[in-house]
Formats: structure tokens, sequence, C-alpha cells
């Protein structure tokens, strides 16, 4: 079709070149589009027409500031702190910063294994769900063992084998699971939020921001089962034949405390001490606070937590 110096060596051949440009160019216009739209349909049709309000909202009126607080900042990279009945922002400190998740990503695979796979099903541990890093429940290869107890185990314990159990068995590959957590994070309005494993390690494309995991714990404790899971401090979970049991002890240990309800913790290298608290006071007022990038961070999430409940007065 074109001669040694690359150059069209005729009209027709110039013209059917370009026909050919045009029409290979509407092929991918009009394919590309409608396969991703027949993904996100899939997708939409697994996990359903989920949806929440934006971040932040304050339809009633919130906690009012004393006009006696003392200052307050906080040693984490990032912090976030709401009152949970109205979402009134009562503390923050570079709440839109992007930050490794670190195992606060199982928020978002709990969530998305509640809309895939039924609690009492039974999935089998294979071998390659193991090759993962502590914590781990110690789960063994040919364990077969319940949804609900391998959440048990991610929720309580921040069991990585746990998660990519889960992952695995629920789409067939933890990939394809990766995929339906970037597809809730955008039908969450997450916008600055990206997984790439459902345990939380550290990778350039795992982050999120204080104020998008906010949202995705609002969420995540819409479900009673996990508001419930997440405040537990010792559990025993066994195999479907009870040959293999499953001590689980929770990873927060500020769950001491009376007056925290939850959620959940996270630590990678990356990310340093994340940890995201449900907070109450005596009066049963409760708050939220995101803790990001700590190097301390019950002490940090405490200290937070303490200054808003002595720096706010909660109008009845």
């Amino acid at each position: 079709m074109t001669d040694t110096n690359g150059d069209f060596s005729s009209n027709t051949e110039r013209k059917s070149y370009y026909l050919f440009v045009v029409a290979a160019a509407c092929l991918v216009a009009v394919f590309l589009p409608t396969h991703k739209a027949a993904e996100n349909d899939l997708y939409r049709e697994v996990l359903g027409e989920t949806t929440i309000r934006q971040f932040p909202i304050a339809e009633k009126a919130g906690p009012v500031l004393l006009a006696e607080a003392r200052a307050f900042d906080i040693k984490a990279k990032s912090a976030l702190a709401v009152d949970v009945r109205t979402r009134a922002i009562l503390y923050q400190k570079n709440s839109q910063l992007h930050w490794p998740t670190a195992s606060l990503a199982k928020l978002m695979t709990a969530l998305v294994i509640s809309n895939i796979t039924p609690q009492e099903a039974i999935v089998t541990v294979m071998s390659e769900d193991l090759k993962v890093s502590q914590p781990v429940m110690g789960l063994t290869v040919g364990e077969k063992i319940r949804v609900s107890d391998l959440l048990k185990g991610m929720l309580v314990m921040s069991a990585n084998d746990a998660a990519n159990v889960l992952a695995r068995s629920a789409t067939g590959s933890t990939e394809r699971f990766v995929d339906m957590m970037n597809f809730m994070a955008q039908k969450l309005g997450l916008q600055n939020t990206h997984f790439k494993n459902p345990a939380g390690f550290d990778d350039p494309e795992q982050y999120s921001t204080a104020e998008d995991l906010l949202t995705l714990t609002y969420e995540f404790l819409r479900n009673s089962k996990f508001a419930d899971i997440v405040q537990t401090q010792l559990e025993q979970v066994a195999s479907t034949d009870g040959v293999h049991t499953h001590d689980l002890r929770t990873s927060n240990r500020l769950l001491e405390k009376n007056n925290i309800l939850g959620v959940k913790t996270g630590y990678t290298e990356g990310a340093k001490g994340n940890l995201i608290l449900l907070a109450s006071d005596d009066s049963n007022n409760q708050i939220i606070t995101v803790v990001l990038g700590s190097e301390n961070r019950e002490d940090d999430s405490m200290s937070l937590v303490d200054w808003v409940f002595k720096s706010y007065e909660y109008v009845k």
C-alpha cells in the first residue's frame, strides 16, 4: 500500500485507509463503554443499589463548642471526629489527606461480602489463601468454615487469612473481589479511596482519607451484626467438623473501656497506626473518630475522644 517513503501511493488507497481508521475508532468508541457498562451492571446486580447520604450532613443542630474549650492538636497525620446523630464535624486535621488504609480496608471487605455471600455459607480454605503475614487466625488448607466465623476472625482480630478466604471464595479470585470493592467505593461516593487488596496491605494504589473512611464506617455500622462483632473482645470459632478451633482476641484494646463501642484497627509500616472508634459519653451521646498515621493510635484516639466530650455541649 505504501512506497519506500511511507507515503500512500494512490488516492484510492489513502481513502481506504482513512475509512478503516474511522471504522476502527467507531468500534472502540462503541465497544469499550458498552463492555464497561455491562461490567458495572453486573456489579450493580450483585451488590444491589446501596446508597448513602454524602458526608457531611447536619440536618439538626449539632453540639456547640464551649467558649472555655482548650485548643487541641492531635499528633497523628490525619484525624476527624463527628457527632453520630448529626454528622456535624467536631474536629478535623488533614481529613482529605490520602493515606494507606492498612486493615481499615477490611470494613469494605466485610461490606461487599454482606452483599454477595450468605453468612451461613460454608467455604473451603485453599493454600493460596494462607500466603499472608500476621495477624492470622490459623486456618488450615482444606478446612471448611462458615462465612460468619471468617467475618469474626477478620473483624475481631484483623486476620489476613480470613480476608483472603472470604474474597477468593466469594468471586473466584481476590482480583475480581477488589474490583467489587472499588465499585462499591464508587457507589458510596468515596472519591478519594482505592483498593488493591482485601486485607489492607501497603500498596501505592491502596489509600483512603479520613472523610471517606467515616462514610464507609457509617455504612458498615448499618449492619447490626457487624456492629456487634466489632464490640467483641474474645470469641472462639471452629471448622464445621469441629476439628479446628480458633481463639479470637480483639486487636482493639480500647474495647476494655466502657465508652468504646468499636470499630476497627489498622497498622502497616507505611500507614503506621490507624484507628476508627465509636465512642459515647455518660448521656449516650455518640461520636465517631478516625485517626490515621499515628505513632500511638490508642493514645491519640482517646485524647481526641476526651477532648470532644469535654469541649462540646450537647443540646437536648
